[in-house]
């Protein structure tokens, strides 16, 4: 046996020897060093860090198996959490919420029986019927009353050769007197004739009343507009359509009454 084994030797001999007994186990590491259990090689179960700091690394990734939690006293003895512990000190009352939305209406009840009829009043005195009086004196005849407006009226016709060839074409009255008739060139439309009958005296006001007879030479009827204006009395608008005959003529009547 070599020599410098023999201390080592002696010592594994005198703990061989030394009676076994019951005594905490302690461990301390050197400055700045921990102390770690494993469960298995190379998985450690529990850490002591240099700190204090105590670890089990394998617990974040547990299941959960209960729904107590584990607190400790100020030796740092582990144990289970009193409920009450963890209760911290009433809060202050929060402020009042918004007002709910209002309810349902409710069904409408039952209507209720009629009361019975109360008893009938006592009649009253009849009064005495005092003597007729004299008949008043006639009074003075009031004034005349305005008389009644009279309508006001305007009738003519008039007719116009060939409109289909010529926008411009002149109208000739054949009946109504006291108007002229002029033609104008309607600005966006060259199917439509534009016609301007104007009175020697005005009609007056806009609120009247305008009927039309507008045909073709051939008695066809075709669509037409008037228009009320203060300077040219009448603004006529005749749609000749895109098929209109150049040889038909065109006839049209008006009355205006207000």
């Amino acid at each position: 046996m070599h020599a410098r084994h023999l201390p080592c030797l002696l010592a594994l001999g005198l703990c061989l020897a030394a009676p076994a007994g019951a005594a905490d186990m302690i461990f301390t590491p050197a400055a700045g060093g921990g102390v770690v259990v494993h469960s298995a090689p190379g998985a450690p179960a529990l850490q002591v860090l240099p700190s204090g700091e105590v670890r089990l690394p394998g617990l974040p990734a547990a299941p959960a198996m209960a729904a107590g939690a584990v607190c400790h006293d100020a030796a740092g003895t582990l144990g289970r959490c009193d409920p009450l512990a963890a209760v911290g000190a009433k809060g202050d009352k929060g402020e009042q919420g918004e007002p709910g939305a209002p309810g349902a209406k409710g069904d409408k009840g039952d209507k209720g029986d009629p009361g019975a009829p109360g008893s009938q009043g006592a009649k009253g005195d009849q009064d005495e019927r005092g003597d007729k009086g004299d008949k008043g004196e006639q009074g003075d005849p009031g004034p005349p009353g305005a008389a009644a407006a009279m309508p006001v009226m305007r009738h003519g016709c008039f007719t116009v050769a060939m409109p289909a060839m010529d926008r411009m074409q002149p109208a000739v009255i054949t009946s109504g007197q006291n108007y002229v008739v002029s033609a104008a060139l309607h600005p966006t439309d060259a199917a439509k004739r534009v016609y301007f009958v104007i009175f020697d005296t005005p009609p007056g006001g806009l609120d009247s009343t305008v009927l039309l007879d507008v045909r073709s030479s051939s008695g066809r009827a075709l669509d037409a507009t008037v228009e009320r204006h203060y300077v040219l009395d009448l603004i006529l608008q005749v749609n000749l359509g895109a098929t209109f005959p150049s040889e038909e003529g065109l006839s049209v009547c008006f009355t205006l009454v207000r």
